[in-house]
């Protein structure tokens, strides 16, 4: 039976129902999970995640990556990884160019955003096709949160960012490479081109 969230087949038993408001779902593990995390932390005043992929964005999170656009000037982000950020990107006035793993994010973005940014999927395992579709071309920030593993990303994001790397949730396939000679960490997440 297929998952009516992400309409995969998952297989005889590979869905079981959740009630919500009276209404039963058919979802498999994954976005059973994904709706219980996202209650969880509704409840918990954490997150204004919009059930966006496996993770959240918190607002104290997102008032720090803002602060860092505005403060410097950013007008343009390239971001791996399609969700709440891109909407909020889009929300505070910049152009926005998003890479994703899951088709089905960009085909909602697509809708959500209608135009104002420059979405596409690729295949998971390959590098995103950024430096094809724009060759030559650099960004002041690069927001990295997506795919699971990401060290693809993380090496795509140090060759085509000029200034900042951000990295949502760091540690995900990068740290025997990054940061590096050429990239010193600000703190945790943020990363900045040393030299600039």
């Amino acid at each position: 039976m297929n998952c009516e969230v992400c309409k995969r087949d998952q297989g005889p038993d590979g869905t079981a129902p959740l009630i919500v408001l009276g209404k039963t779902y058919n979802l498999c593990p994954f976005d059973q999970l994904e709706i219980e995390r996202f209650i969880q932390m509704r409840k918990a005043g954490e997150a204004v995640n919009i059930n966006w992929g496996g993770g959240k964005l918190a607002p104290g999170c997102w008032e720090g990556i803002r602060k860092i656009i505005r403060e410097n000037g950013i007008k343009e982000v390239l971001e791996f990884g399609a969700g709440l950020s891109s909407e909020l990107f889009v929300n505070e006035g910049l152009g926005l160019v998003s890479f994703d793993v899951l088709d089905f994010h960009i085909a909602m973005l697509k809708r959500c955003l209608a135009g104002k940014a420059d979405l596409y999927a690729y295949e998971y395992g390959v590098p995103p096709p950024v430096k094809e579709l724009y060759p030559g071309r650099k960004w002041e920030f690069v927001f990295v949160d997506g795919p699971q593993e990401r060290s693809r990303e993380v090496r795509t994001a140090m060759e085509v960012s000029s200034k900042f790397i951000y990295l949502h949730d760091p540690n995900m396939g990068e740290e025997s490479f990054f940061p590096n000679e050429e990239w010193e960490a600000l703190d945790l997440k943020l990363f900045k081109k040393r030299g600039t």
